[in-house]
């Protein structure tokens, strides 16, 4: 159980594509060395696939996966689950924002748990993006049994491969990690919930605050609930 998968949804993120990924697979190299790198292009445009190919060819871990139109984060999470070929699973933003330094402290916790969860402990955002973030963490955990979740929409969680293969995900949104928690949680899993840093953005268009994206995830969550076994 030491292989690891790692899920990088991108849409547009050119810098981060230019200056993040090939230090992001190297650190993760020397914490896992059997390890896979799956970025999932959720229909970017030209330049951004055309520099995901060139980097296809000089990086043996990585693999790409492209959507024709963007068909947003949770279908690009799941994307990456549904190829993911190693033991355990890492989703991590491809913003820039998160740090693969991080990755070690999971690593050597990860153990006898299903899942370990990050949090930021300082949120490089927006006052506007941090106010929405609270609130939606509020009213995910009161419909989420158990322990409280500190950070549900946090792009840095590493799961065992095998916990969440087997949950017919359907979000295609932001909504997703609430959708996998709300499916995982009432079994009782054994995890745990760890901080990691957070970086302001460098680059790419925040969309999480607008009324579009808050609104999708709203009525993913909705749809979430109704499907809920029980």
């Amino acid at each position: 159980m030491n292989s690891l998968s790692i899920v990088i949804p991108v849409f547009n993120e050119t810098r981060f594509l230019e200056t993040g990924l090939e230090p992001l697979i190297a650190g993760a190299q020397s914490i896992a060395a059997d390890l896979e790198v799956l970025v999932v292009d959720d229909g970017s445009g030209a330049s951004c696939r055309a520099l995901l190919e060139g980097l296809k060819s000089r990086l043996p871990r990585l693999r790409v996966f492209t959507h024709r139109k963007n068909l947003g984060y949770g279908a690009a999470l799941r994307t990456g689950l549904e190829n993911a070929a190693n033991d355990w699973l890492l989703f991590i933003d491809g913003d820039g924002q998160m740090d693969i330094r991080d990755l070690g402290k999971f690593w050597d916790s990860r153990g006898s748990l299903d899942f370990i969860l990050g949090y930021r402990e300082c949120r490089r955002d927006s006052f506007l993006r941090r106010r929405i973030g609270r609130i939606g963490n509020a009213l995910a955990n009161l419909c989420l049994p158990g322990e409280r979740i500190r950070d549900i929409n946090c792009g840095f969680k590493l799961f065992k491969t095998a916990a969440i293969r087997p949950l017919c995900l359907r979000s295609r949104g932001g909504a997703i990690y609430f959708e996998m928690l709300l499916r995982l949680l009432p079994s009782r899993p054994a995890f745990a919930q760890l901080p990691v840093n957070h970086h302001p953005r460098s680059g790419g268009r925040e969309t999480g605050g607008t009324l579009k994206t808050i609104s999708g995830i709203l009525a993913d969550a909705l749809a979430a609930l109704l499907r809920r076994p029980g």
